[in-house]
C-alpha cells in the first residue's frame, strides 16, 4: 500500500494539470464482484445464504438454508457428507473462536474443534451463538434468554449466566477484545466482571436495536428495526444519526467494517449502505454490481475483503476495483481533445512516461506533470519513450530518435529515412538496442552514437520489428512475420516463422514469473514453456479481440493482463474476465505497448481515446453536500428548523460544516453573512467560521462548497444557518426608553429645584453649582478613561493581546505616510505558525489558542513598544518596524526566532510541542504607490516560498516597485 499512496498522488496531479473526462460524458461507478452460486459452484448447498463467518485459519464458513459449506480461497466444499454436521435444513448461525467453530440449526448445536465434530442439544430455539476469548460458547434464544455452555471434562450443560449478565436481552455482542455488550429496552450496557454499566445511548432511540457493532476506532454503531443507524464518537460522548434517503424503512440486521475503514450495513432490502462519518454514506444496489436480491448477511474477512450473502442469489465477493479515465489534454492553450495513448513505460526516477503519438509526450511523477510537444523539440510523432538513466529521456519517433538531457530540449540523435522507431531494449551486456519498423535494429555504440546493427539484422526473420523483450539471458525480437531469438554473445540464434501456432504478426513478448514466454499478436497467443513445448491460445473467450497488443503480469498477485483490439482480459483465480464498454471503458481499441502494471496493482492502459486507470479506489466525483456540525454550537438554543438564538453572553460564535464523500483538502468554501456582510468571501479551504464582536440582531450564514479539478468546477447547493444574537439588557429598546425617561425626569427636577434654590438662597446655589460642576468634570474624566479603555480593547486581539487586523491597517497607513515624509526606512515582517491547522485538527483548538497566546507573549517580549505588532487573523501575524534599517530589523528578527526556539506548548497529553514559524520580511522607504494590500501580497508570496523551503524560516523579499502589480 506504500506505492498505492504514491500512485494516488500521481492521479490527483493528473486531475489538477489538465486531464478530465470530455464534456457531457459520465462513467457509472464500476464495482466488480465475484459471484458464487450453484450454477458456477455446484458444491454450494443452496443459493439462499443465511450466515457468513471466517475461522482462525482463514477458512470461510457458509451457512445456507440447506446445509453448510467451506471455502479456502480455491475450493468450495460442501460438508453435507459428514454425519456429524446438519446435512439438510436451515443453518441458523455460525460462531467462530480461536479453537473451534459452532454451527447451530434447528437440529441442535454442532461443535467442530478442527479435528472432529460433536453434536449438542440446545435448551431452546437459538438465533445467535458467539464464542468469547476463553472459548466459552454463548447462545441467545428466540425469546431473548441468554445461555452459556459450562464444560467440565466431558460434561457439558447449559446454564443461565448470573448477574450482572441479564437473564434476557434484545441483543448481545462480544467484541474482538472480549468486551461483552447487551442491548436491553433500547439501552446499551457493558458487562465486565461483576459490573454492569450503561453506555450513553441516543436520546431519540425509541425502536428496537437489531444490529450492534464496534469499529476499530471504538465507535459504537447501532442499527434499528426502522432502518435508522446511530454512530458514537470514539469517546462515546456524542451520537450522530445516519440518514440515507434511498434506504427503505426496514431493519438493519448486519454491520461490518472493511479493511479501508468503511462501514457496510445491510437489512431486509435489495442494497447495502456503505461509508463512514468522514466520507459520508451511499447506497449500493444492482447498478453498482450487486445481485438483484435481498441481502441476508455480510462478512469482512481477516484481510478486510467484503463478502455478501443473498436470499436466493448465492453470495458475492467484492473485488473493490474501478476503471477511471484521463482522456483530454490542453495543448498550447487549445481546447481539450481526446488522447491516443500509444505506449506507457515506468521511469527509473519514479513516475512514468506516456507517448501520445501526434500530441507529444507526458512525463509525470509525484512532483508534477509536464507535457512535451513541438515547442520542446519533438518534431515527429512519438511512438515510444523511455528513461535509460535518471534525467535522460529517449523518444522513439516516426523519423528517428530524440534525446532530452536534464532541463534541456529534445534534439534528434538519429535520423531514420523512412518508417519509425518502435522500441528500446538494453542487452545483458549493457548495450542499448532500438527497433525500427523498416530497418531492423539500431545499436548505441561506445561513442554514444546510434548505428545500424548489421550483424544482428542479417539474422532477423525480417526487418519490420514489432516487439523486443529480454527473457532471461536471451533477446527475443518479434517482427512482422516471425521471431528471432539471440543467445548470449550472439553466437547462437533461433528463428521461428510460418508456424500455425504463432501469431501472424508479433505485437507483444512477455516472460512470466514461472519462466513461460507469452507471444501475442494477430490471431492469438503462443506460450513457450520452459520445458520446450509450445501452447497456442486462440479462444475468443480468452483473447481481448482478434489482435493482442500487450501482455503483462502483476508481480505481486501473479494476475495476467491482456489488451487487444476489443477491450481488456484479466486472468485471476483460474478464470478469465473481460473489461469493455459495460465496465466503464470509453474505448475498447487499445494501443500497442500501452500497458503498465504498478507494484500496488494499479493498471494503466493506453487506448485510442484515453488513459484508462484501473485502481482499487473509487475515483468518482460524488454529489457535494454540506452538513453543519450542530454539536459545535453548545451556546445556542434551537428554535425549530435552522433558526438558532445566541445568548447575550456569547462573545464568540463558532460554526463548522463538512462535505460528505470528499476529503477536506479537496473542497474550497466561500461564506456570506447576511446582516453583517452581503458579499461572498473569497474561496478558502477551511471548513469553519469564528465570529466575534457581533452586534445584536438577525443573521444568516450561507456556505457553498466548490471542487475544481483544473477543468471542471463542481458547486454545492448553499447551506444557510439563521441565528439571532440576543442584545444585553442595556441594549434593548425598553432599556433605552427607561434610561431616556429617567434622564428627562432628572433634568426637569434638577431645573425646578435649582430655580427655587436660586430664589431663596443665592449663595447656597452658587456653592451647589460649583460642586455639581466639579462632579461633572470628574464624571467626564471617568467616561473618557472608559472610552480609552474600550478603544484599546477593541483594537486588541483577545487571545494574544496584540493589535487586530483593523487597527494595524489603520496605524500602518499613518506609519507609511510619516516615513514617506521623513524619508526613513520602515520594515515589515509577516509570518504564520507552521502546521497550525494540523495542531487544531489533531490536538484541539485549546492547544492552538495556547500556541497563539505564547507567540503573542514572545512578540511582546522581543520587539520594541514603538513597533506595531498585530495578529491579522487565524495564525497570521504582522510586525512593523518604523525608522528601522534592514540590519537592525534582521537583528530583531533573529532575537525573536531565538526566543521562540526555547518556547514549548503543552499539547494536553503531558507532552510539549515545539512551535516554529514561516514568513516573509521586507524593508523600504515608502512612497505613495505603496499600500497595505500590495505589501501584503508580496509578503504572502514570500511566506509561501518559506513553506516550500521546509518551513521554519523567514524569506526576505524586495518591496513592490512603482506601478500596478503584475
Amino acid at each position: 500500500m506504500k506505492t498505492a499512496a504514491g500512485w494516488l498522488v500521481v492521479l490527483s496531479i493528473l486531475v489538477q494539470t489538465g486531464l478530465s473526462l470530455p464534456a457531457g460524458e459520465e462513467i457509472a461507478p464500476v464495482l466488480p464482484f465475484r459471484t458464487f452460486d450453484r450454477g458456477s459452484w455446484p458444491n454450494l448447498p443452496q443459493n439462499t445464504i443465511t450466515i457468513l463467518q471466517q475461522d482462525s485459519r482463514g477458512i470461510l464458513w457458509i451457512g445456507t438454508q440447506d446445509g453448510v459449506a467451506t471455502f479456502d480461497g480455491n475450493e468450495l466444499k460442501s460438508l453435507s457428507d459428514d454425519p456429524a454436521v446438519p446435512s439438510r435444513g436451515l443453518i441458523i448461525n455460525i460462531g467462530v473462536g480461536p479453537q473451534r467453530v459452532v454451527v447451530s440449526s434447528p437440529a441442535g448445536l454442532h461443535i467442530y474443534d478442527y479435528r472432529r465434530w460433536q453434536r449438542l442439544d440446545i435448551p431452546a430455539p437459538i438465533i445467535r451463538t458467539c464464542l468469547d476469548l476463553k472459548n466459552q460458547i454463548w447462545a441467545q434464544a428466540i425469546s431473548g434468554e441468554l445461555f452459556k455452555l459450562e464444560e467440565s471434562g466431558d460434561t457439558r450443560g447449559w446454564q443461565k449466566p448470573e448477574p450482572p449478565y441479564p437473564e434476557r436481552c434484545d441483543l448481545f455482542y462480544i467484541g474482538n477484545d472480549g468486551k461483552f455488550f447487551t442491548v436491553e429496552n433500547h439501552r446499551v450496557y457493558q458487562v465486565s466482571g461483576s459490573e454492569k454499566k450503561q453506555i450513553l445511548t441516543p436520546e431519540d432511540l425509541k425502536e428496537r436495536v437489531t444490529a450492534f457493532f464496534i469499529s476499530r476506532s471504538q465507535q459504537i454503531v447501532l442499527g434499528t428495526e426502522t432502518g435508522r443507524v446511530f454512530i458514537s464518537d470514539p469517546e462515546g460522548r456524542n451520537w450522530s444519526g445516519i440518514f440515507v434517503p434511498e434506504w427503505p424503512a426496514v431493519p438493519i440486521n448486519r454491520i461490518i467494517e472493511d479493511g479501508e475503514g468503511f462501514l457496510w450495513m445491510a437489512g431486509t432490502a435489495k442494497g447495502i449502505i456503505r461509508g463512514n462519518l468522514s466520507t459520508g454514506w451511499r447506497m449500493l444496489t444492482s447498478k453498482n454490481g450487486l445481485a438483484e436480491a435481498t441481502v441476508s448477511c455480510l462478512l469482512a474477512d481477516r484481510e478486510g475483503q467484503v463478502w455478501i450473502g443473498y436470499n436466493g442469489a448465492g453470495m458475492q465477493q467484492l473485488l473493490s476495483r474501478n476503471w477511471t479515465h484521463r482522456n483530454a489534454l490542453e495543448v498550447n492553450g487549445s481546447a481539450a481533445r481526446p488522447v491516443s495513448v500509444f505506449a506507457i513505460t515506468r521511469k527509473q526516477s519514479g513516475g512514468f512516461l506516456a507517448a501520445l503519438f501526434s500530441l507529444g509526450l507526458w512525463d509525470w511523477d509525484t512532483r508534477g506533470m509536464r507535457h512535451y510537444s513541438e515547442k520542446d523539440g519533438l518534431r515527429d510523432d512519438v511512438r515510444f519513450a523511455i528513461e535509460p538513466r535518471p534525467g535522460v529521456i529517449w523518444a522513439a519517433c516516426r523519423f528517428g530518435i530524440y534525446e532530452k538531457i536534464g532541463s534541456g530540449k529534445f534534439h534528434k540523435t538519429f535520423h531514420l529515412p523512412r518508417g519509425l522507431v518502435t522500441s528500446f531494449l538494453r542487452t545483458p551486456s549493457g548495450t542499448w538496442l532500438a527497433g525500427t519498423s523498416t530497418a531492423g535494429l539500431l545499436r548505441l555504440n561506445h561513442r554514444g552514437q546510434w548505428e545500424y546493427a548489421d550483424e544482428m539484422n542479417g539474422e532477423l526473420v525480417d526487418h519490420q520489428i514489432r516487439a523486443m523483450a529480454l527473457c532471461g539471458e536471451n533477446i527475443w525480437v518479434g517482427t512482422m512475420t516471425g521471431i528471432t531469438i539471440f543467445r548470449p554473445g550472439g553466437a547462437e540464434k533461433i528463428v521461428l516463422r510460418n508456424f500455425s501456432d504463432l501469431p501472424q504478426t508479433i505485437n507483444a513478448i512477455f516472460q512470466m514469473k514461472n519462466g513461460e514466454v507469452w507471444v501475442g499478436g494477430v490471431g492469438g497467443i503462443a506460450i513457450f514453456h520452459p520445458a520446450g513445448n509450445r501452447e497456442w491460445l486462440a479462444d475468443a473467450k480468452t483473447l481481448p479481440g482478434k489482435t493482442v497488443y500487450c501482455i503483462g503480469q502483476d508481480q505481486t498477485s501473479n494476475e495476467i493482463w491482456l489488451t487487444g483490439s476489443d477491450g481488456i482480459k484479466f486472468f485471476h483465480n483460474s478464470k478469465w474476465r473481460s473489461y469493455g464498454l459495460n465496465n466503464g471503458l470509453l474505448e475498447t481499441e487499445c494501443n500497442r505497448d500501452g500497458l503498465l502494471i504498478n507494484e500496488d496493482g494499479t493498471v494503466l492502459v493506453g487506448t485510442m481515446r484515453s488513459l484508462a486507470v484501473f485502481s482499487p479506489r473509487e475515483d468518482r466525483q460524488p454529489d457535494i453536500r454540506l452538513q453543519p456540525f450542530w454539536q459545535e454550537l453548545p451556546d445556542f438554543e434551537e428554535k425549530g428548523g435552522q433558526l438558532l438564538t445566541s445568548p447575550a453572553r456569547a462573545s464568540e460564535l463558532n460554526f463548522r460544516w463538512h462535505t460528505p464523500f470528499l476529503r477536506p483538502h479537496e473542497a474550497a468554501y466561500r461564506i456570506k453573512i447576511s446582516g453583517h456582510s452581503e458579499d461572498w468571501s473569497s474561496w478558502r479551504p477551511e471548513s469553519y467560521l469564528m465570529l466575534a464582536g457581533l452586534r445584536p440582531g438577525m443573521y444568516a450564514i450561507t456556505v457553498q462548497a466548490r471542487v475544481d479539478d483544473g477543468i471542471d468546477e463542481f458547486l454545492s447547493s448553499p447551506l444557510s444557518i439563521k441565528f439571532y444574537k440576543k442584545p444585553a439588557f442595556y441594549q434593548t429598546v425598553w432599556a433605552r426608553v427607561i434610561l431616556i425617561s429617567a434622564l428627562v425626569t432628572l433634568v426637569a427636577g434638577s431645573y425646578y429645584l435649582r430655580v427655587r434654590i436660586l430664589k431663596r438662597r443665592g449663595a447656597y446655589l452658587e456653592q451647589l453649582v460649583n460642586q455639581r460642576t466639579q462632579e461633572l468634570a470628574e464624571t467626564n474624566q471617568v467616561l473618557q478613561a472608559v472610552n480609552r479603555q474600550l478603544k484599546e480593547i477593541s483594537a486588541r486581539d483577545y487571545i494574544t493581546g496584540l493589535l487586530n487586523r483593523r487597527e494595524i491597517e489603520e496605524r500602518l497607513g499613518d506609519y507609511l505616510s510619516l516615513m514617506e515624509r521623513q524619508q526613513k526606512e520602515i520594515g515589515i515582517l509577516f509570518f504564520d505558525i507552521d502546521y497550525f491547522k494540523q495542531i487544531n485538527d489533531t490536538l484541539g483548538h485549546e492547544v492552538g489558542d495556547r500556541a497563539l497566546k505564547i507567540i503573542g507573549e514572545c512578540i511582546t517580549k522581543t520587539f520594541r513598544q514603538s513597533d506595531l505588532c498585530g495578529r491579522l487573523g487565524g495564525d497570521e501575524f504582522l510586525v512593523v518596524f518604523p525608522a528601522t534599517s534592514r540590519r537592525e530589523m534582521s537583528v530583531a528578527i533573529s532575537r525573536f526566532l531565538n526566543n521562540l526556539a526555547g518556547v514549548r506548548v503543552e499539547d494536553g497529553r503531558g507532552e510539549e510541542l515545539k512551535i516554529s514559524i514561516s514568513g516573509g520580511a521586507t524593508n523600504l522607504i515608502p512612497d505613495r504607490s505603496v499600500s497595505f494590500d500590495r505589501l501584503f501580497r508580496v509578503l504572502d508570496k514570500a511566506l509561501y516560498t518559506a513553506k516550500q523551503r521546509d518551513r521554519g524560516q523567514i524569506v526576505w523579499v524586495e518591496p513592490p516597485g512603482p506601478g500596478p502589480d503584475s
